[in-house]
């Protein structure tokens, strides 16, 4: 039998329960007609009394207001007619009418008035607060014109009143003087004059369906009007669930609401419903109520029937049920043992016939599938193993990649097409702090900012399938600048486009290059420096021996002109001297100083050099000041810093020195860029107020050569000689500049232990006796030097070469007290000379005379013999110190001459002279 045949049997039962479903439906479709009817019968009923009562409210009140508007029109008829026989005046007569209308109270607060109309007018004529006021635009004075004889309604405020309120008036028109006259009060203050009875006596008998009424209560909660209380406190009854009536009543919105009540005469609560509405201008509320069971009572048999039939319908629904469960589920709990079976053992599905024939398709089915899936899965099992196999290698693969990828110390991103992340290494996490998981899938440029500068060449780099390398670098909070490489590898795969972004820190190399270039530049200026100094202070030399020369035969007239040369040779070769001390030709060597005598001594210079308007001040707090160094060199950084300081304060300022004593970690040491070491460190402080340095100039300012004064008003070599001088006390020099606030160099010197040994040197002229050879290839020389020694008392010869020296040597021997010696010189220079002059006789006393001379070369001369040094180009006083020290004479200098000329290689010590 065919399971439709099957269904077909059991189609009565369905049929019944439709039916009953639409009895059911119809029932609660009458039952809500019923109670939506009775709703509006209920609403019309409520209305039509509300309107009845409000007609017999407003009948009293008209009443009430006629008789007291009649009674006063009869009395200003009166006082008209006395008027008109001449027994008063017409203002006589107004005002006593006036009077008389002052002396009634109409209700609480009512009065009467008089309305005059007079050309298109109307004016308050007699009123007991506004008399004589135009009321024209009142809403009272135009219902008062508009009616003329009756009663009226209408929204009026007095002076002492805050809003507007109802008023009612009955007026009537008395024309001799054009007047409306009429009685008024305010609508909410006749309550007292209406009699509730006679409104009970309106609604008692209406009746709501069989026993619902209509009850009546004001503001107050007072019940006014009820079938079973009378004149009670409405706040007091409550219903079974605690709520007052009343209070539910007021609260509805539209006036409609359901509630449990059971009145003294009933016995049980029971659900009610009604409306309810207030009677205006009297503070009352008119309630309908009628009983919910009483909508309900037609069609309760229905009910009754419709429960009778539902529970009929579930029991042959239940009936159905069993049956089709019986007959459907049986066999299909067969397929599923079976299933079950098949996936426990893969045993395959034997289906026994069935006397349903579509089940008999379905089981023969699975029975066939079975089978099938058998061999299936043994192949299934196969593949699976193999793809096991595979993403183990994959994932072991990818592992291994991860590692590689995580391990490198560069930034490492894979972004896609449109430059979202797709790989994020363990170095981009920690520069950025952001984990893969929260990277990956979001725009490139939200993730790392610092890349959104090269958005266009990114794209085009992964359009163009091109490599692309980018320079990167940034200043941190320190204001140390991080230099990094960017590299762009675009994917070559056509399934996914995209590329790999490297990014590596080459701050290092970076560094390296610009020490490397710097270096190229010091050497530039070695050589450069080198090159020209032995020409320019021979040529000095000259210079500076004439001026002092010239000084002793002329005038006092002409001393000042000699000075200006003297200072502007000085000054030269000072230049010379900066050239050579920041390329490091300068031969120097230290001795312990007091760093805050030379701060001394350098404010006294700047105080008589400094525009006046510029205020030095010194702040020496440092407890030790000793160091290791050479006090022209510390004088003349001090100054060259002051000097830029002043020219950076055009219109005066503030210059200010400091000292401290500082600790300089090792952490520290490491990050700068000189070669100091961790210990105890001098730092000096030299602080202007003045325009300070542009940002993009801060970098460049100990370049040689570098300057941004106007041409021919800096030589662009004063901060360079003192990064050169810093460095080769083993210190270091840091600048921070504000635009338009001032700037602030420190320099750090590190600490000796040794005393102060600089000596003050007298300038005076040691004059001697004896020969003097001079061998210079520079006439000029030869010349000044041949007058300066004569003048001071001694013999001179001449050679121009180191050869020809020799020969004059030879055949002079036993005269000659000392060779005043050139080192660069064609021919024989200076320390080949110096050789053969000891060759010949070893106890020849040698003083070298040069404009440059290397270190070294002074450190071999002085252990073969060299007796000194002097540096040109010099004066007058100068080479006589230098020759009386050499012949063992006393003089001023002793051995601080010696310190200062002659290097040892044991204990470094030197002078400085006041020029």
């Amino acid at each position: 039998m065919k399971i439709r045949t099957q269904i077909s049997i059991y189609l009565g039962p369905f049929i019944l329960i439709v039916i009953s479903t639409i009895f059911f439906l119809n029932y609660h479709f009458v039952r809500s007609y019923l109670r939506e009817n009775a709703n509006i019968e209920l609403q019309k009923t409520e209305q039509n009394m509300h309107r009845a009562a409000q007609e017999l409210l407003s009948t009293a009140i008209s009443n009430y207001l006629r008789a007291i508007t009649e009674k006063n029109l009869e009395f200003i008829e009166e006082q008209y007619a006395l008027y008109r026989l001449g027994k008063l005046t017409e203002r006589e007569a107004k005002d006593k009418i006036q009077m008389h209308f002052n002396l009634q109270t109409v209700g609480k607060s009512g009065y009467l008035v008089a309305v005059k109309e007079m050309n298109s007018q109307l004016f308050l004529d007699l009123h007991p607060f506004l008399p004589g006021s135009n009321c024209t635009a009142t809403e009272g004075c135009k219902t008062w014109a508009a009616t003329r004889h009756g009663f009226t309604e209408y929204d009026w405020k007095n002076p002492a009143d805050n809003s507007f309120r109802k008023k009612a008036a009955y007026v009537l028109e008395f024309p001799e003087w054009n007047w409306i006259v009429g009685a008024s009060s305010y609508r909410d203050e006749f309550v007292d004059l209406v009699d509730v009875e006679e409104l009970g006596r309106l609604i008692r008998p209406v009746r709501i369906n069989k026993s619902g009424y209509f009850f009546l209560f004001d503001e107050k909660g007072t019940i006014l009007l009820h079938p079973e209380f009378s004149n009670i406190d409405g706040t007091a009854l409550v219903n079974s669930k605690g709520e007052n009536i009343l209070t539910l009543l007021l609260a509805s919105r539209d006036g409609y609401l359901t509630y449990l009540w059971k009145n003294p005469s009933e016995e049980t609560e029971q659900r009610k419903y009604a409306f309810v509405d207030k009677l205006e201008g009297y503070n009352w509320y008119l309630v309908a109520t009628g009983y919910l069971s009483e909508i309900y009572e037609p069609i309760e048999y229905l009910k009754t029937l419709t429960m009778a039939m539902v529970l009929l319908m579930g029991i042959a629904l239940f009936y159905i049920i069993i049956r089709l469960s019986n007959v459907i589920s049986t066999p299909l709990h067969t397929l599923k043992d079976g299933v079950d079976l098949f996936y426990a053992y893969r045993d395959r599905f034997h289906w026994q016939h069935h006397n349903i024939d579509e089940i008999n398709v379905l089981g023969y089915a699975f029975s066939r599938m079975s089978s099938e899936l058998n061999r299936s899965l043994a192949g299934l099992e196969e593949k699976n193993l193999e793809l096991r196999r595979s993403d183990q290698e994959k994932e072991k693969n990818r592992l291994f990649l991860d590692s590689m990828i995580n391990s490198m110390p560069s930034i490492i991103i894979g972004v896609d097409q449109i430059l979202c992340v797709t790989l994020w290494n363990a170095q981009a996490q920690l520069a950025t702090g952001l984990h893969p998981e929260e990277a990956h899938g979001k725009l490139l440029f939200t993730v790392f900012p610092e890349m959104s500068e090269h958005q266009e060449q990114l794209q085009r780099s992964i359009g163009e399938k091109a490599l692309l390398v980018l320079p990167y670098f940034r200043t941190d909070e320190f204001g140390k600048t991080e230099y990094s490489e960017i590299t762009v590898s675009p994917l070559f795969s056509p399934q996914k486009a995209g590329a790999v972004i490297r990014i590596d820190r080459v701050t290092d190399r970076i560094e390296m290059e610009q020490r490397l270039r710097q270096s190229q530049k010091m050497d530039a200026v070695g050589q450069l420096a080198g090159g020209i100094a032995h020409d320019f202070n021979n040529m000095l030399s000259g210079i500076v021996g004439s001026a002092e020369l010239l000084r002793l035969r002329v005038g006092p007239e002409n001393q000042q002109l000699v000075k200006i040369i003297t200072d502007a040779s000085i000054r030269a070769g000072e230049l010379i001297q900066k050239l050579l001390a920041f390329s490091r030709k300068e031969p120097i060597t230290f001795v312990s100083v007091n760093v805050h005598n030379i701060i001394s001594d350098t404010t006294d210079i700047l105080h008589r050099t400094l525009d006046k308007r510029i205020s030095i001040e010194s702040r020496l707090e440092a407890e030790s000041t000793t160091v290791m160094g050479d006090w022209s060199q510390l004088q003349n950084s001090l100054l060259n810093i002051g000097i830029n300081a002043g020219h950076a304060m055009p219109d005066g300022g503030i210059l200010t020195f400091s000292t401290a004593n500082i600790e300089l970690e090792e952490m520290y040491c490491s990050n700068m860029p000189f070669d100091i070491t961790p210990g105890t460190y001098l730092q000096v402080t030299i602080r202007d107020t003045g325009c300070g340095i542009a940002k993009e100039n801060l970098k460049r300012i100990f370049e040689p050569f570098f300057t941004t004064r106007e041409i021919n008003k800096g030589t662009g070599l004063g901060l360079a000689a003192v990064y050169g001088a810093v460095q080769q006390h083993k210190g270091a020099i840091t600048v921070y500049s504000e635009i338009d606030h001032g700037t602030e160099f420190s320099l750090y010197l590190p600490l000796s232990n040794v005393k102060d040994t600089v000596e003050k040197i007298p300038e005076e002229l040691v004059c001697g006796e004896g020969c003097i050879l001079v061998v210079d290839d520079e006439p000029v020389v030869r010349i000044t030097a041949k007058s300066m020694l004569e003048r001071l008392g001694y013999s001179v010869l001449e050679a121009e070469n180191g050869k020809e020296g020799l020969e004059v040597y030879k055949q002079h021997q036993q005269h000659i007290s000392l060779v005043l010696l050139d080192m660069l010189m064609p021919v024989m220079d200076g320390s080949s000379c110096f050789f053969n002059l000891k060759a010949i006789d070893p106890d020849v006393k040698v003083v070298i005379s040069s404009g440059f001379t290397r270190a070294a070369d002074l450190v071999s001369l002085k252990e073969h013999g060299l007796c000194n040094f002097i540096r040109k180009p010099y004066s007058m006083t100068q080479v006589s110190q230098v020759i009386a020290q050499a012949l063992n004479r006393p003089t001023a200098l002793s051995k601080t001459l010696q310190a200062q000329y002659l290097p040892d290689t044991t204990t470094h010590t030197t002078r400085t002279t006041e020029q």
